[in-house]
């Protein structure tokens, strides 16, 4: 063994600069051949491997060992000829690769991709690939433990991969977008309706909502919505295995976007002064009275976008609003001070709460049925087609890995 790597190392030292010029030019001709190949490929319609299940099961494949790999990575041309080819592959091999050359490979991706990589190691050869990475992942095996220490997560098979991609990290993504969307819609929607009075009220130094109020808000009306974002689930674990598709909508990035924030803060806006406005139109003029119809007004919207965002209903769902609604009536029957009590009781009260409720949510819930009927995501398309006993929904591109 240790001849031929001594022979390996001098025929392909040997010649100086002839030998490598060589080299290099065999490389990049492969990698011109292997452009070709992909874009006839994917020019004649990606029918080259008979399979129809999918797009690029024809394609060919990439495959480069560490000699070819060191070259690609230290000619800048070459380098980026390699990863735009490596993207559009179906997979791509990298052999006999040294670690320096493993984690070079990741950085060149996440430059050229701006995308998050996620490397995959068991041994001690992985920890800089791992480090490089913008997620690390490591195998705990019989090549020790210096992977795992230096991931952000560890796993002791590497058949857990799909289990820790598409059930916890696509239900982690989801929870953290719409937890973010709910503070921001807590906060703007408060602020929102306090703006709006200041401009009614000729900007007069006069809050309407008195400083335990605002504590209450952020603290016990609002507080069970946060859970209750934490245990929803738009599909179960197995769902996720049979149907890959619906990790699509992670890699898309829709629900915690630009485009997202400010759909997020437009809702905000909109059901802030509508429910501030309307209820001075309505409203006899005291101040005491606008605060309760508008707090009691802002309390039941943001119960309901939570209603609205939750795709599976739970007897802890339901429970967790009735205890929020519960919460707020009990805290305004304690602060007399704050609440007037006997305008509790009153259908003037009942009716400017419900008046102000439904304006603040009728066009968002409008909005939310069109987007779920032309426009649903890969989930909720699943639940339509469950929905229908399977056979139904509204161009449903979900395929089973088992059918």
């Amino acid at each position: 063994g240790g001849g031929r790597r001594r022979r390996r190392g001098r025929r392909s030292g040997g010649g100086g600069s002839g030998g490598n010029g060589g080299d290099s030019s065999s490389v990049e001709e492969k990698m011109a051949q292997y452009s070709r190949a992909l874009d006839d490929y994917y020019d004649g319609g990606g029918s080259g491997g008979g399979n129809s299940s999918s797009s690029s099961s024809g394609a060919p494949c990439l495959v480069i060992d560490g000699d070819a790999l060191r070259y690609v990575l230290n000619n800048h041309r070459s380098s980026t000829t390699f990863i735009t080819a490596a993207c559009r592959a179906p997979a791509v091999v990298c052999a006999r690769c040294s670690p320096t050359q493993k984690a070079e490979v990741v950085k060149l991706l996440r430059s050229h991709t701006r995308a998050q990589v996620a490397a995959i190691g068991d041994g001690g050869n992985d920890v800089s690939m791992i480090l490089a990475a913008s997620v690390g992942i490591g195998v705990v095996g019989k090549e020790g433990q210096q992977a795992s220490l230096a991931s952000d997560y560890s796993i002791t098979t590497f058949a857990h991969i799909q289990r820790l991609l598409l059930w916890h990290g696509r239900h982690s993504y989801r929870r953290s977008a719409l937890l973010a969307q709910f503070v921001i819609h807590r906060g703007v929607v408060m602020s929102m309706a306090q703006a709006a009075f200041s401009a009614v009220a000729n900007y007069a130094a006069i809050s309407l909502y008195s400083g335990t109020v605002l504590v209450y808000w952020t603290t016990i009306y609002n507080m069970v919505p946060v859970f209750l974002l934490a245990v929803d689930t738009d599909a179960t674990s197995a769902a996720v295995a049979d149907f890959p598709e619906l990790y699509s909508d992670v890699q898309s990035g829709g629900t915690l976007s630009a485009t997202s924030a400010v759909v997020t803060m437009l809702v905000s806006v909109w059901q802030g002064v509508v429910i501030l406005l309307l209820a001075v139109m309505l409203g006899d003029g005291l101040l005491d009275r606008l605060m309760t119809v508008t707090l009691t007004a802002l309390v039941l919207a943001e119960l309901a976008n939570i209603a609205m965002l939750t795709s599976h209903w739970t007897r802890v769902m339901t429970a967790g609003l009735l205890l929020s609604v519960a919460a707020f009536v009990a805290s305004s029957l304690l602060m007399h001070s704050t609440f007037p009590f006997a305008f509790f009781g009153t259908a003037a009260f009942y009716a400017d709460a419900a008046a102000c409720t439904a304006a603040a949510l009728l066009p968002v819930y409008v909005a939310h049925r069109l987007r779920r009927r032309f426009a649903p995501s890969a989930a909720e398309k699943l639940a339509q087609r469950a929905a229908c006993g399977g056979g139904g929904g509204i161009g449903l591109p979900l395929r089973s890995r088992f059918a």
